[in-house]
Formats: structure tokens, sequence, C-alpha cells
């Protein structure tokens, strides 16, 4: 099974619908026009920098305020920040009467515990859990091809497509998938399909249990 998810969108506003490949799933979406600070969502490790820009504003006169980051504050176009502990935070982006937010998880380090050895010839390896995410967009009114950002227009259907790849090795069962729409954007029911199958709808709200994942890990260097 490719684990290949798709599922349709009604379009309620000109947007740019970018799909952003990796391990996140989400879809940032801005209204063409409309004042944004952008990426809308990130995800960066403890003592990483995150970065930010200004889209559609007037140019000059940006402030942007971080909470608990280091630097917590800046002006300009451009913003960059990092944080000392995990969690997730918002960064404010304004000029004039006008004001953004992007959103920051910041995740911990990675632990990795290296066994003692022992004299043991059959040693258990160590799982390393892992998943990877492939995301595309196209527009299915304009009868589009698959690829990372499109425009769309209001009363079009935009389809997403997931690639779903268990790269870790251990079997990973009950696995689901949840993708949380942005603005601009109506789920389209009974469009969901795994693999060419109908599923239930749920990608956007509940989450779906796509089942369990056969490891293939990634060849070492």
């Amino acid at each position: 099974m490719n684990n290949y998810l798709k599922y349709a969108l009604l379009v309620t506003g000109i947007v740019a619908v970018i799909a952003f490949f990796g391990s996140t799933m989400g879809n940032t979406v801005q209204a063409v026009g409309a004042f944004a600070c952008t990426p809308a969502h990130q995800n960066v490790k403890v003592g990483e920098l995150a970065k930010f820009s200004v889209v559609n504003g007037n140019g000059h006169g940006y402030h942007w305020s971080a909470p608990n980051g280091n630097p917590n504050s800046g002006t300009g176009t451009h913003f960059s920040t990092s944080y000392a502990h995990a969690g997730t935070y918002t960064v404010t982006a304004t000029e004039a009467n006008h004001s953004a937010q992007c959103i920051v998880n910041v995740h911990a380090p990675a632990f990795t515990h290296t066994p003692t050895p022992t004299p043991t010839p059959n040693q258990t390896p160590t799982l390393h859990p892992s998943i990877g995410i492939n995301k595309t967009v196209r527009n299915v009114s304009q009868n589009g091809a698959e690829q990372a950002g499109i425009i769309a227009r209001p009363n079009e259907t935009v389809e997403f497509a997931l690639q779903i790849r268990n790269t870790g090795n251990t079997i990973l069962d009950n696995t689901y998938v949840l993708d949380v729409l942005p603005s601009g954007m109506i789920y389209s029911g009974n469009t969901s399909t795994l693999d060419g199958s109908f599923l239930r709808d749920g990608v956007t709200t509940g989450g779906l249990d796509i089942g369990t994942l056969t490891a293939h890990p990634a060849p070492q260097p």
C-alpha cells in the first residue's frame, strides 16, 4: 500500500495555496492583498532560529513581538527569533492599524539512548519510529497538475494529496492523519481516498485512521 491520501476543498475566497513538504502537515493560505505574517505555521527545535516575513504590507513601519523569544521584539520586513524551551509560541507583526500572527511549534532535541554493550550476541536493536510526508496540491477546476503551490479562485475546487511513508525501523499501528483547514477553504464531503479507495470524512476534523504502516527506513550512508 502506498498510503496516498487525497481530499478536495471548495475555495471561498481568492487565495494562494501552498502545500509544504516534509513531516509537518499544514496549509498556508493567505488572502491575496491581505497583510500577513509568513510562514503562518512552522516547526523548529529549541535554540533554532524561526524566521518570518511580512507580506502585502505598506513597505515600512513594521514591528514584531515574540514573547519568550530571543530577541522578543524587532522591526523591519523580516524577523528571526529562537526559544530556549519547547512549546507553542505566537509571533505578531503589526503596521499602523493592521496585525497578523504566526505560530511556532518548538520541539526539544531528540534524545537517543545508546545501550551499554553486553556480551550477548543477539542484542535487540533500538527502535526509531519516524514518519515522512510529501504534500502536493492541484486545481481540480482547472484540471491542473499536482505541484507545491497554486492560485485558486472562489468556487473552484482544489485537491490536496498526502503521500505518507514510515521511514523508521518499526511498525506504526493505528496511524492517524489530521490536516487543519485554513480560512478561505471548505472541505468537500465524500472526497477522501486512500490508495484510490474511498474513506469516511474526517481528515480535517477528528482525523482518519489509515491503519498500520510497515517500516521502510532510509538507507544508511
